[in-house]
């Protein structure tokens, strides 16, 4: 009689453990189904947030190109003023030369206005493929003013 009493407190003392520590933290789900329109907002919702993220990210890079430009349209206009000055001391080859560099250095410069207007015009979705032509003439651009500034040293 002893065991049976062990017995069943243990099974009692089971049953209230196994209620007690059951699925408390389990997530709770109303009886509802989810709709095929539930999961068309959620996408849309997730869908504008992603929107918005690029919209975004398409701003900051515009800013940041916009503000290098700045600065190489501002040292390319020193170059031009230190050319001025210097051009009645070189020779004719070597003002050749650095007026050479500096056409081409104009041609940079307008490639990156050029991919700059097409960036700000760009649709959410096609601006980042042009993003790294605008990396690259922007490098090109940089190389350029750097070569043209040694050259006038």
């Amino acid at each position: 009689m002893r065991k049976w009493k062990w017995a069943t407190a243990l099974c009692v003392f089971c049953t209230a453990a196994f209620f007690a520590c059951g699925d408390g933290d389990a997530p709770k789900f109303d009886d509802r189904s989810v709709t095929s329109e539930d999961v068309k907002e959620d996408v849309s919702e997730a869908m504008k947030t992603v929107k918005e993220y690029s919209s975004e990210e398409k701003k900051d890079f515009l800013r940041q190109m916009e503000k290098k430009m700045k600065e190489y349209d501002r040292r390319i206009e020193t170059l031009r003023s230190r050319l001025s000055e210097k051009a009645d001391t070189l020779e004719t080859d070597a003002r050749r030369k650095i007026e050479d560099i500096m056409e081409t250095l104009r041609d940079k410069q307008q490639a990156v206005a050029k991919n700059l207007s097409a960036m700000k015009t760009a649709g959410e979705a096609s601006w980042k493929d042009l993003k790294s032509g605008m990396e690259s003439a922007m490098q090109e651009l940089s190389t350029a003013v750097d070569r043209a500034g040694s050259h006038l040293e």
